[in-house]
């Protein structure tokens, strides 16, 4: 014999056991472990485990000297390997295969280059800021980045100057699977800026210590050396520099020379963007110069105090308003 339940009835009957399934709740502790990663044994698919590298150290995976870690996942950290600092005039690219590697490296990018010392340094990736570091008292400076996927990247390295941003040229890194990207001897262009002081052009100078420096004023060119510091203070005559002139400054480097950008000095008697508000870059002029350096501290370090000109603690539209205001072109 067959029955029909009415739905109404099926509804307040899954209606009425509900009341006892969901009214209680129960405490329940699992204990789970992944397998293999932590237990100090490197097994298929790991590079290392806690301190145990399987012989792996920094010089025989491309590098010079330095200490490996392992991280949370079991691959290789490469972030504290060091490279020897080098002199080369150009920069290199050099592509580290890891085919025959059995520690199986991953993708890396390691830059060295040299900056005034003691001087943060960022390093941009297609635009968007990947790493920062120091340098050291001899000026010289590595960036590892690490886990990058392939692919060919532009990159920039930014040091931070006394008034704004140094720019170095564009560059491209191209990186393979399972290998190390490295480019050396990158030179940043020296922090420079100009004043001037009555009848007398100050320029001063902060690059790689004890290197050769060279004034461009018109056509001629003048060597110096910077100190132990990287430092370097000149004073010119008003009069040694023709009207509408630029004054440059560059770092030598066996045949080639990294210039920095140029400082307009303005006509003689003509002192009106000197010590202007939104001078920033000190050639005393309010330019498009001034905007591109306040525009790069806007999106990276907008606390700046040396830009924030209206002294509120950031910089924001406020301080871009004020340097249009005195705009001298």
């Amino acid at each position: 014999m067959k029955f029909k339940v009415p739905f109404l009835f099926l509804f307040l009957l899954n209606l009425f056991l509900a009341q006892f399934v969901f009214a209680q709740s129960y405490d329940v502790d699992i204990v789970a472990t992944v397998p293999g990663c932590g237990d100090s044994v490197i097994q298929s698919g790991e590079q290392c485990d806690g301190s145990n590298f399987g012989g792996a150290t920094c010089s025989n995976i491309g590098f010079t000297s330095g200490s490996l870690s392992c991280s949370s996942v079991c691959t290789l950290v490469t972030s504290a390997c060091l490279l020897v600092p080098t002199n080369e005039s150009q920069s290199q690219i050099t592509r580290r295969e890891d085919g025959g590697n059995e520690f199986g490296l991953d993708t890396n990018l390691v830059i060295t280059g040299y900056y005034a010392p003691n001087a943060r340094v960022y390093l941009l990736k297609d635009g968007q800021l990947a790493a920062t570091t120091f340098t050291n008292a001899s000026g010289f400076f590595q960036i590892t980045v690490s886990r990058l996927a392939v692919g060919e990247y532009g990159l920039k390295l930014v040091g931070e100057g006394l008034t704004g941003a140094i720019l170095s040229e564009s560059f491209f890194g191209k990186i393979y699977k399972n290998s190390t990207t490295m480019i050396s001897g990158i030179y940043l262009p020296p922090d420079s800026y100009v004043s001037v002081d009555g009848q007398t052009v100050v320029i001063n100078v902060r690059t790689v210590p004890n290197s050769e420096v060279l004034l461009g004023v018109g056509e001629k060119q003048t060597s110096y050396t910077s100190d132990q510091a990287g430092n370097l203070s000149l004073s010119i005559p008003y009069t040694a520099v023709a009207d509408g002139q630029s004054i440059r400054v560059g770092l030598k480097q066996a045949d080639r020379v990294v210039w920095a950008l140029s400082h307009s000095v303005p006509k003689v008697g003509d002192n009106i963007g000197c010590g202007a508000i939104g001078d920033v870059t000190d050639d005393c002029r309010v330019s498009f110069v001034d905007f591109a350096v306040m525009l790069w501290w806007y999106l990276y370090d907008p606390g700046n105090q040396a830009i924030d000109l209206n002294d509120n603690g950031k910089i924001d539209l406020v301080d871009f308003s004020i340097l249009a205001f005195y705009w001298t072109g």
